[in-house]
């Protein structure tokens, strides 16, 4: 997931990733693109130029962005951050 974005923008957007796919459309466009863009199968073909090849896996990583971005939790990541913050400034006064 895009590390410049803030924190709050990198939530809604997540939220509006998981929105957008969570319903019964959403989940069977995911389907589909899984199906079409090689998540369940290999994006190499003997005789594929190095320029095909490329382009299944832009396809490929595209998909799997949106899968990150609906697998992700970034709440539990914000929480893990600012602890970890914490305990850093913490040592710093020590």
């Amino acid at each position: 997931m895009p590390d410049k974005q803030s924190n709050d923008t990198q939530l809604k957007l997540q939220d509006s990733y998981k929105k957008v796919f969570s319903g019964e459309d959403g989940q069977e466009v995911l389907k589909d693109l899984e199906d079409k863009f090689y998540i369940h199968k290999s994006t190499y073909s003997s005789g594929d130029t190095e320029i095909e090849l490329s382009g299944k896996e832009g396809q490929r990583s595209t998909v799997l962005y949106i899968k990150d971005w609906l697998r992700g939790d970034l709440k539990d990541k914000q929480k893990d951050l600012e602890k970890a913050n914490k305990d850093a400034e913490e040592e710093q006064i020590l």
